[in-house]
Protein backbone atom coordinates (compact mmCIF):
# COMPACT_ATOMS: atom_id res chain seq x y z
CA UNK A 1 0.00 0.00 0.00
CA UNK A 2 2.84 2.37 0.87
CA UNK A 3 4.45 1.69 -2.59
CA UNK A 4 1.16 2.33 -4.37
CA UNK A 5 0.68 5.60 -2.51
CA UNK A 6 4.20 6.75 -3.45
CA UNK A 7 3.67 5.86 -7.17
CA UNK A 8 0.37 7.69 -7.16
CA UNK A 9 1.96 10.81 -5.66
CA UNK A 10 4.68 10.97 -8.37
CA UNK A 11 2.17 10.41 -11.19
CA UNK A 12 3.13 6.86 -12.19
CA UNK A 13 0.29 4.41 -12.71
CA UNK A 14 1.10 0.76 -11.87
CA UNK A 15 0.45 -1.82 -14.57
CA UNK A 16 -2.66 -3.88 -13.89
CA UNK A 17 -3.55 -7.03 -15.77
CA UNK A 18 -7.10 -5.70 -16.29
CA UNK A 19 -6.01 -2.48 -18.06
CA UNK A 20 -7.42 -2.77 -21.65
CA UNK A 21 -5.10 -3.55 -24.56
CA UNK A 22 -5.83 -1.75 -27.82
CA UNK A 23 -5.06 -2.23 -31.53
CA UNK A 24 -6.06 0.52 -33.93
CA UNK A 25 -6.79 0.61 -37.67
CA UNK A 26 -8.52 3.03 -40.00
CA UNK A 27 -10.48 3.06 -43.26
CA UNK A 28 -12.50 5.48 -45.35
CA UNK A 29 -16.20 4.87 -45.78
CA UNK A 30 -17.17 7.22 -48.60
CA UNK A 31 -15.74 10.51 -47.29
CA UNK A 32 -15.79 9.47 -43.65
CA UNK A 33 -12.67 8.42 -41.77
CA UNK A 34 -13.51 5.49 -39.54
CA UNK A 35 -11.14 4.59 -36.70
CA UNK A 36 -11.50 1.04 -35.44
CA UNK A 37 -10.24 -0.02 -32.00
CA UNK A 38 -9.84 -3.75 -31.32
CA UNK A 39 -9.99 -3.92 -27.49
CA UNK A 40 -9.19 -6.80 -25.13
CA UNK A 41 -10.33 -6.49 -21.49
CA UNK A 42 -10.09 -9.32 -18.98
CA UNK A 43 -13.07 -10.52 -16.91
CA UNK A 44 -15.63 -7.84 -17.75
CA UNK A 45 -18.76 -7.58 -15.50
CA UNK A 46 -21.52 -5.04 -14.97
CA UNK A 47 -19.21 -3.34 -12.50
CA UNK A 48 -15.93 -3.92 -14.38
CA UNK A 49 -15.84 -2.73 -17.96
CA UNK A 50 -14.37 -0.26 -20.47
CA UNK A 51 -16.30 2.90 -19.88
CA UNK A 52 -14.72 5.19 -22.53
CA UNK A 53 -12.25 5.46 -25.40
CA UNK A 54 -10.35 8.56 -26.44
CA UNK A 55 -8.95 9.73 -29.79
CA UNK A 56 -6.12 12.26 -30.04
CA UNK A 57 -6.44 13.75 -33.53
CA UNK A 58 -3.69 16.25 -34.37
CA UNK A 59 -3.48 17.11 -30.63
CA UNK A 60 -7.20 17.41 -29.97
CA UNK A 61 -8.52 14.72 -27.59
CA UNK A 62 -12.16 13.58 -27.81
CA UNK A 63 -13.71 11.08 -25.39
CA UNK A 64 -16.37 8.56 -26.46
CA UNK A 65 -18.47 6.83 -23.74
CA UNK A 66 -18.88 3.04 -23.97
CA UNK A 67 -21.64 0.81 -22.58
CA UNK A 68 -20.65 -2.18 -20.39
CA UNK A 69 -19.40 -5.19 -22.36
CA UNK A 70 -20.23 -8.83 -21.85
CA UNK A 71 -17.15 -10.20 -23.68
CA UNK A 72 -13.44 -9.74 -23.20
CA UNK A 73 -12.80 -8.87 -26.91
CA UNK A 74 -14.89 -6.24 -28.65
CA UNK A 75 -14.63 -3.46 -31.23
CA UNK A 76 -15.22 0.25 -30.87
CA UNK A 77 -15.61 2.51 -33.93
CA UNK A 78 -15.01 6.27 -34.06
CA UNK A 79 -16.27 8.29 -37.04
CA UNK A 80 -14.03 11.28 -37.60
CA UNK A 81 -16.01 12.49 -40.62
CA UNK A 82 -14.39 14.14 -43.64
CA UNK A 83 -10.95 14.52 -42.14
CA UNK A 84 -7.35 13.75 -43.16
CA UNK A 85 -5.31 14.08 -39.98
CA UNK A 86 -1.55 13.83 -39.86
CA UNK A 87 -1.59 12.26 -36.37
CA UNK A 88 -4.07 9.89 -34.72
CA UNK A 89 -3.66 8.17 -31.32
CA UNK A 90 -6.27 6.20 -29.32
CA UNK A 91 -6.66 4.56 -25.92
CA UNK A 92 -9.32 2.75 -23.85
CA UNK A 93 -10.16 3.09 -20.15
CA UNK A 94 -11.13 0.45 -17.56
CA UNK A 95 -13.53 1.93 -15.02
CA UNK A 96 -11.63 0.22 -12.20
CA UNK A 97 -8.03 0.05 -13.43
CA UNK A 98 -7.63 3.10 -15.62
CA UNK A 99 -6.61 3.75 -19.27
CA UNK A 100 -4.33 1.85 -21.59
CA UNK A 101 -1.36 3.54 -23.19
CA UNK A 102 -1.78 5.63 -26.35
CA UNK A 103 -1.64 3.59 -29.58
CA UNK A 104 -0.80 5.36 -32.87
CA UNK A 105 -2.04 4.50 -36.32
CA UNK A 106 0.42 2.72 -38.65
CA UNK A 107 2.61 4.77 -40.98
CA UNK A 108 3.48 4.19 -44.66
CA UNK A 109 6.04 5.64 -47.03
CA UNK A 110 5.36 7.61 -50.20
CA UNK A 111 8.31 7.62 -52.60
CA UNK A 112 8.07 10.36 -55.22
CA UNK A 113 10.48 9.32 -57.97
CA UNK A 114 12.56 11.59 -60.20
CA UNK A 115 10.36 12.63 -63.14
CA UNK A 116 10.98 11.33 -66.63
CA UNK A 117 11.40 14.17 -69.09
CA UNK A 118 11.77 17.83 -68.13
CA UNK A 119 9.70 19.05 -65.18
CA UNK A 120 9.31 18.89 -61.39
CA UNK A 121 6.91 17.83 -58.64
CA UNK A 122 5.73 19.35 -55.38
CA UNK A 123 6.67 17.79 -52.98
CA UNK A 124 9.93 17.18 -54.86
CA UNK A 125 11.41 13.74 -55.46
CA UNK A 126 12.12 11.93 -52.18
CA UNK A 127 10.67 9.50 -49.62
CA UNK A 128 8.07 10.71 -47.10
CA UNK A 129 6.34 9.01 -44.14
CA UNK A 130 2.58 9.44 -43.52
CA UNK A 131 -0.07 7.94 -41.24
CA UNK A 132 -2.36 5.40 -42.86
CA UNK A 133 -5.26 7.84 -42.97
CA UNK A 134 -3.37 10.62 -44.72
CA UNK A 135 -4.14 11.84 -48.26
CA UNK A 136 -1.11 13.37 -49.95
CA UNK A 137 -1.54 15.83 -52.82
CA UNK A 138 1.30 15.94 -55.38
CA UNK A 139 1.48 18.54 -58.17
CA UNK A 140 3.41 18.22 -61.45
CA UNK A 141 4.90 21.29 -63.15
CA UNK A 142 6.37 20.80 -66.65
CA UNK A 143 9.23 22.95 -67.92
CA UNK A 144 8.78 25.24 -70.91
CA UNK A 145 8.20 23.23 -74.10
CA UNK A 146 7.07 20.19 -72.13
CA UNK A 147 3.76 18.82 -70.82
CA UNK A 148 2.64 16.23 -68.28
CA UNK A 149 1.86 13.04 -70.16
CA UNK A 150 0.78 10.86 -67.23
CA UNK A 151 1.48 9.64 -63.70
CA UNK A 152 2.25 6.10 -62.60
CA UNK A 153 1.36 4.83 -59.14
CA UNK A 154 3.22 1.64 -58.29
CA UNK A 155 3.91 1.22 -62.02
CA UNK A 156 0.29 1.68 -63.15
CA UNK A 157 -0.83 4.56 -65.38
CA UNK A 158 -3.26 6.68 -63.35
CA UNK A 159 -3.93 9.51 -65.78
CA UNK A 160 -2.64 12.99 -66.57
CA UNK A 161 -4.31 15.33 -64.07
CA UNK A 162 -1.83 18.00 -63.03
CA UNK A 163 -2.56 17.28 -59.34
CA UNK A 164 -2.89 13.76 -57.97
CA UNK A 165 -3.96 12.75 -54.45
CA UNK A 166 -2.50 9.60 -52.91
CA UNK A 167 -4.38 7.83 -50.10
CA UNK A 168 -1.80 6.33 -47.79
CA UNK A 169 -3.45 2.96 -47.22
CA UNK A 170 -0.10 1.32 -48.05
CA UNK A 171 3.39 2.36 -49.11
CA UNK A 172 3.39 3.77 -52.67
CA UNK A 173 5.68 4.93 -55.47
CA UNK A 174 4.58 7.87 -57.61
CA UNK A 175 6.25 9.11 -60.80
CA UNK A 176 5.49 11.91 -63.27
CA UNK A 177 6.17 11.51 -67.00
CA UNK A 178 6.72 14.66 -69.08
CA UNK A 179 6.89 14.75 -72.90
CA UNK A 180 8.11 17.46 -75.24
CA UNK A 181 5.56 19.60 -77.06
CA UNK A 182 8.04 20.10 -79.92
CA UNK A 183 7.64 17.90 -83.04
CA UNK A 184 9.93 14.91 -82.64
CA UNK A 185 11.62 13.11 -85.54
CA UNK A 186 11.22 9.36 -85.34
CA UNK A 187 14.35 7.35 -84.63
CA UNK A 188 15.06 3.90 -86.02
CA UNK A 189 17.70 1.27 -85.27
CA UNK A 190 20.02 -0.27 -87.84
CA UNK A 191 21.48 -3.55 -86.57
CA UNK A 192 24.56 -4.60 -88.54
CA UNK A 193 24.83 -8.29 -87.78
CA UNK A 194 27.87 -10.52 -87.56
CA UNK A 195 28.84 -11.60 -91.10
CA UNK A 196 28.25 -15.11 -92.34
CA UNK A 197 31.57 -16.44 -93.62
CA UNK A 198 34.82 -14.49 -93.27
CA UNK A 199 34.91 -10.73 -93.71
CA UNK A 200 33.98 -7.43 -92.06
CA UNK A 201 31.79 -4.37 -92.50
CA UNK A 202 32.12 -0.61 -92.17
CA UNK A 203 30.38 0.45 -89.93
CA UNK A 204 31.24 -2.58 -87.81
CA UNK A 205 28.82 -5.05 -86.20
CA UNK A 206 26.66 -3.07 -83.70
CA UNK A 207 23.31 -1.28 -83.19
CA UNK A 208 23.05 2.25 -84.58
CA UNK A 209 20.27 4.83 -84.17
CA UNK A 210 19.29 7.12 -87.06
CA UNK A 211 16.50 9.61 -87.60
CA UNK A 212 13.86 8.83 -90.18
CA UNK A 213 14.77 9.25 -93.90
CA UNK A 214 18.51 8.93 -93.16
CA UNK A 215 20.49 6.88 -95.70
CA UNK A 216 23.29 4.70 -94.33
CA UNK A 217 26.11 3.36 -96.51
CA UNK A 218 27.53 -0.01 -95.42
CA UNK A 219 30.62 -1.53 -97.08
CA UNK A 220 31.57 -5.21 -96.97
CA UNK A 221 35.24 -6.29 -97.03
CA UNK A 222 35.80 -10.02 -97.61
CA UNK A 223 38.80 -11.81 -96.08
CA UNK A 224 41.48 -13.21 -98.37
CA UNK A 225 40.08 -16.08 -100.43
CA UNK A 226 36.47 -14.98 -99.78
CA UNK A 227 33.96 -12.90 -101.72
CA UNK A 228 30.73 -11.06 -100.90
CA UNK A 229 27.92 -13.27 -102.18
CA UNK A 230 24.90 -11.20 -101.09
CA UNK A 231 23.32 -9.13 -98.30
CA UNK A 232 20.37 -10.07 -96.10
CA UNK A 233 18.11 -7.13 -95.16
CA UNK A 234 15.57 -8.22 -92.57
CA UNK A 235 16.40 -11.80 -93.67
CA UNK A 236 15.57 -11.11 -97.35
CA UNK A 237 18.27 -11.53 -100.06
CA UNK A 238 18.85 -8.08 -101.60
CA UNK A 239 21.78 -8.92 -103.90
CA UNK A 240 25.50 -8.28 -103.78
CA UNK A 241 25.84 -4.53 -104.41
CA UNK A 242 28.84 -3.22 -102.48
CA UNK A 243 28.55 -0.84 -100.74
CA UNK A 244 24.85 -1.17 -99.91
CA UNK A 245 22.71 1.86 -98.97
CA UNK A 246 20.00 1.40 -96.32
CA UNK A 247 17.04 3.81 -96.24
CA UNK A 248 16.06 4.30 -92.58
CA UNK A 249 12.27 4.45 -93.02
CA UNK A 250 11.98 1.84 -90.24
CA UNK A 251 14.28 -0.30 -88.11
CA UNK A 252 16.36 -2.80 -90.09
CA UNK A 253 18.77 -5.70 -89.67
CA UNK A 254 21.57 -6.02 -92.24
CA UNK A 255 23.88 -9.02 -92.66
CA UNK A 256 26.62 -9.71 -95.25
CA UNK A 257 27.07 -13.25 -96.53
CA UNK A 258 30.61 -14.14 -97.66
CA UNK A 259 31.48 -17.31 -99.60
CA UNK A 260 34.85 -18.91 -100.20
CA UNK A 261 36.31 -18.42 -103.68
CA UNK A 262 36.71 -21.45 -106.01
CA UNK A 263 40.21 -21.53 -107.58
CA UNK A 264 40.17 -20.91 -111.39
CA UNK A 265 43.06 -21.86 -113.71
CA UNK A 266 44.16 -20.87 -117.23
CA UNK A 267 46.47 -22.65 -119.73
CA UNK A 268 49.65 -21.16 -121.21
CA UNK A 269 50.83 -22.93 -124.38
CA UNK A 270 54.52 -22.26 -125.17
CA UNK A 271 55.90 -22.85 -128.68
CA UNK A 272 59.40 -22.34 -130.20
CA UNK A 273 60.38 -21.16 -133.72
CA UNK A 274 64.06 -21.49 -134.59
CA UNK A 275 66.66 -23.13 -132.36
CA UNK A 276 66.64 -22.53 -128.63
CA UNK A 277 64.79 -23.44 -125.46
CA UNK A 278 62.49 -21.93 -122.83
CA UNK A 279 61.94 -22.19 -119.12
CA UNK A 280 59.31 -23.47 -118.55
CA UNK A 281 59.77 -25.69 -121.57
CA UNK A 282 57.64 -25.84 -124.71
CA UNK A 283 54.21 -27.28 -124.08
CA UNK A 284 51.15 -26.40 -121.97
CA UNK A 285 51.21 -25.38 -118.29
CA UNK A 286 48.29 -24.34 -116.02
CA UNK A 287 48.29 -21.26 -113.76
CA UNK A 288 45.85 -19.86 -111.14
CA UNK A 289 43.77 -16.93 -112.25
CA UNK A 290 45.72 -13.69 -111.82
CA UNK A 291 49.11 -15.40 -111.57
CA UNK A 292 52.18 -14.08 -113.41
CA UNK A 293 53.80 -16.67 -115.71
CA UNK A 294 57.47 -15.76 -116.22
CA UNK A 295 59.05 -17.39 -119.32
CA UNK A 296 62.79 -17.19 -120.06
CA UNK A 297 64.22 -17.77 -123.58
CA UNK A 298 67.66 -19.34 -124.11
CA UNK A 299 68.81 -19.33 -127.78
CA UNK A 300 71.12 -22.09 -129.10
CA UNK A 301 74.66 -21.27 -130.23
CA UNK A 302 74.54 -19.13 -133.38
CA UNK A 303 70.98 -18.07 -132.64
CA UNK A 304 69.30 -15.17 -130.87
CA UNK A 305 65.89 -14.23 -129.48
CA UNK A 306 64.20 -12.09 -132.07
CA UNK A 307 60.80 -11.52 -130.41
CA UNK A 308 57.84 -13.04 -128.60
CA UNK A 309 54.37 -13.53 -130.03
CA UNK A 310 51.43 -13.55 -127.56
CA UNK A 311 48.29 -14.92 -129.13
CA UNK A 312 49.77 -14.07 -132.58
CA UNK A 313 50.78 -10.50 -131.73
CA UNK A 314 54.44 -9.34 -131.57
CA UNK A 315 55.06 -8.23 -127.99
CA UNK A 316 58.77 -7.39 -128.28
CA UNK A 317 61.97 -9.07 -127.25
CA UNK A 318 62.10 -8.59 -123.47
CA UNK A 319 63.73 -11.57 -121.76
CA UNK A 320 62.25 -12.98 -119.58
CA UNK A 321 58.70 -12.22 -120.63
CA UNK A 322 55.80 -12.14 -118.14
CA UNK A 323 52.27 -13.25 -119.03
CA UNK A 324 49.36 -12.15 -116.80
CA UNK A 325 47.14 -15.22 -116.59
CA UNK A 326 43.66 -13.73 -116.85
CA UNK A 327 42.75 -15.98 -119.81
CA UNK A 328 44.16 -18.87 -121.85
CA UNK A 329 47.21 -17.72 -123.86
CA UNK A 330 49.66 -18.98 -126.51
CA UNK A 331 53.19 -17.69 -126.32
CA UNK A 332 55.62 -18.26 -129.25
CA UNK A 333 59.38 -17.62 -128.96
CA UNK A 334 60.99 -16.68 -132.28
CA UNK A 335 64.76 -17.36 -132.55
CA UNK A 336 66.82 -16.26 -135.59
CA UNK A 337 70.30 -17.29 -136.74
CA UNK A 338 73.20 -14.96 -136.13
CA UNK A 339 75.11 -16.27 -139.32
CA UNK A 340 75.59 -13.70 -142.16
CA UNK A 341 72.91 -13.92 -144.88
CA UNK A 342 70.85 -16.36 -142.91
CA UNK A 343 67.11 -15.99 -143.23
CA UNK A 344 64.69 -18.05 -141.43
CA UNK A 345 67.15 -20.82 -140.58
CA UNK A 346 68.56 -21.42 -144.22
CA UNK A 347 72.42 -21.80 -144.23
CA UNK A 348 74.30 -18.91 -145.85
CA UNK A 349 77.02 -19.41 -148.54
CA UNK A 350 79.50 -16.92 -150.16
CA UNK A 351 78.14 -15.28 -153.34
CA UNK A 352 81.12 -16.44 -155.44
CA UNK A 353 80.61 -20.06 -154.47
CA UNK A 354 77.03 -19.85 -155.60
CA UNK A 355 77.94 -18.39 -158.99
CA UNK A 356 80.60 -21.04 -159.60
CA UNK A 357 78.20 -23.78 -158.76
CA UNK A 358 75.64 -22.43 -161.17
CA UNK A 359 78.24 -22.36 -164.01
CA UNK A 360 79.13 -25.99 -163.36
CA UNK A 361 75.46 -26.96 -163.41
CA UNK A 362 74.97 -25.18 -166.80
CA UNK A 363 78.03 -26.88 -168.30
CA UNK A 364 76.89 -30.30 -167.17
CA UNK A 365 73.40 -29.81 -168.54
CA UNK A 366 74.82 -28.62 -171.88
CA UNK A 367 77.09 -31.63 -172.16
CA UNK A 368 74.25 -33.94 -171.24
CA UNK A 369 72.11 -32.38 -173.93
CA UNK A 370 74.75 -32.80 -176.69
CA UNK A 371 75.35 -36.43 -175.82
CA UNK A 372 71.71 -37.31 -176.30
CA UNK A 373 71.41 -35.24 -179.48
CA UNK A 374 74.06 -37.22 -181.44
CA UNK A 375 72.76 -40.66 -180.57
Amino acid sequence: MICLMILSLIGVRPAYANVPSVKVSARFDASNLLITLDISHQSPTQNHYVDWVEADVDGTITRYTQTPQATEDFTATINLGNHSPSSVKVRANCNLHGPSGWVSLATYQLTIQEPEGSGSTKPPAGTYTYYTVTTVTVTATPDSGWKLDHWTLDGNNIGSDKTYSVKMDASHQLKAFFTSTEPQAANYTLTIMKPEGQGSTNPTTANYTYSTKTTVTVTATPATGWALDHWLLDEANIGGANPYIVNMNESHKLKPVFTQKTAKTYALNIQVKGTGSTNPGAGTANYDEGANAVVTATPASGWKLDHWELDGSNVGGANPYTVKMNANHQLTIVFTSTEAGSTGGIPAYPLGSVAAGMMICIALLTAYGHSHKHR
